[in-house]
């Protein structure tokens, strides 16, 4: 594990020192890509799904959307590129984060032909790669707070990526068993109702259930990205003030 941000002085004279500051302030662009990016992906899905007569702006916005994502997850990889752990954290992210990118235009074609069997299988692919995505996002910034000086906030990034990952990934779970007995009719008939309830309002049910992890790995984004900007830029500042 590398040492804290906080050993590593930032001396203007110290080549080590200046050499990482620019994989810091990508790591700060990183996590704002990420910031706001995840909330416009709920809300631009939604909003492609519940629409009746979607536009091309919902499928260009939803298509900007998860690109300001996998552009934040590149950024990611600017930091601490010798870590050999922490960068293969961020190439399995890097990989969904693609995935989703190419998955979300067909989110818009199936709400314009909902009756095309391969739209519905590519939006079906969408839903597994974003919630594994979301499920993979803590450990990441678990990985991510070891490396900096708070510990504080290493504590609650550890306690709410774990309570992250024990809701998402039954959910994840349920959803790859939901799409594989439906889609190739294996249902149960004494689960029948419990399936057309699901297949009425599962999506809505499945964004519920992702509120609370996605609520949750916003707050830690803002706080790493807070203690980065201040701890280390400002210390930088400082440090390069006329004496």
């Amino acid at each position: 594990m590398p040492p804290p941000l906080q050993n590593q002085a930032l001396d203007p004279v110290n080549p080590a020192s200046v050499g990482l500051v620019p994989s810091l302030g990508s790591l700060v662009r990183g996590l704002s890509c990420l910031f706001w990016g995840l909330p416009l992906v709920l809300v631009l899905v939604v909003q492609t799904v519940k629409t009746d007569h979607p536009r091309a702006l919902h499928l260009w916005g939803t298509v900007s959307a998860f690109a300001l994502v996998a552009y934040g997850i590149h950024l990611l990889g600017d930091f601490q590129r010798r870590e050999r752990i922490w960068q293969r954290t961020v190439e399995a992210l890097r990989i969904a984060s693609l995935l989703n990118l190419g998955f979300c235009p067909f989110l818009f074609f199936w709400s314009r032909f909902p009756n095309q069997t391969a739209f519905r299988s590519m939006v079906d692919l969408l839903a597994v790669s974003f919630l594994y995505f979301l499920i993979e996002l803590h450990p990441l910034l678990d990985r991510l707070v070891a490396m900096l000086p708070d510990e504080a906030l290493r504590e609650e990034t550890r306690v709410f990526a774990r309570m992250g990952r024990w809701i998402l990934t039954p959910v994840w779970g349920g959803l790859v068993f939901y799409l594989l007995v439906t889609r190739f009719h294996l249902v149960p008939p004494f689960m029948l109702p419990w399936f057309a309830f699901l297949s009425e309002g599962g999506l809505w049910f499945g964004m519920l259930l992702a509120l609370l992890p996605v609520a949750l790995t916003m707050s830690l984004l803002w706080k790493i990205k807070e203690l980065v900007f201040h701890s280390v830029f400002s210390r930088d500042h400082g440090n390069s003030a006329p004496q």
